[in-house]
C-alpha cells in the first residue's frame, strides 16, 4: 500500500487533513515546515485584501504584498529538516517506487 506523508504547517490545514485522513493507515500528517534547520519559524499567511485567507501561497519566505496577496500576519511554525524526521522514525529512510 502506497504512504502519503502530508507536510502542513498551517495548523488549520493540518487539521482539515487530519480530520479527513488522519483514520487512513497509509496517511501520515505532519504539522510542520520544511527547511535547512530545525527551529521555530515565521510562516507567513497569504490573504486577501477583504482579509479572506488564501488556501495556499503561504510561505517561511516573507514577500512584499502584490494586488492580490497580502501578508498581514505570521504565524509561528515548528520547521523541521527531512533528515530529522528520519532520524526520529516519523517518515522512512527510502521509499519504493
Amino acid at each position: 500500500m502506497l504512504t502519503n506523508l502530508c507536510i502542513r504547517p498551517l495548523p488549520a490545514h493540518a487539521h482539515f487533513l487530519q480530520q479527513r485522513y488522519g483514520s487512513q493507515s497509509n496517511v501520515h500528517i505532519f504539522e510542520t515546515a520544511l527547511g535547512d534547520e530545525n527551529r521555530i519559524a515565521t510562516l507567513h499567511v497569504a490573504r486577501d485584501y477583504e482579509g479572506n485567507e488564501h488556501d495556499y501561497y503561504h510561505s517561511l519566505v516573507k514577500f512584499d504584498d502584490t494586488p492580490t496577496i497580502a501578508w498581514a500576519e505570521g504565524v509561528d511554525v515548528e520547521c523541521r529538516t527531512l533528515d530529522s524526521l528520519v532520524v526520529d522514525g516519523s517518515i522512512p529512510r527510502s521509499v519504493e517506487s
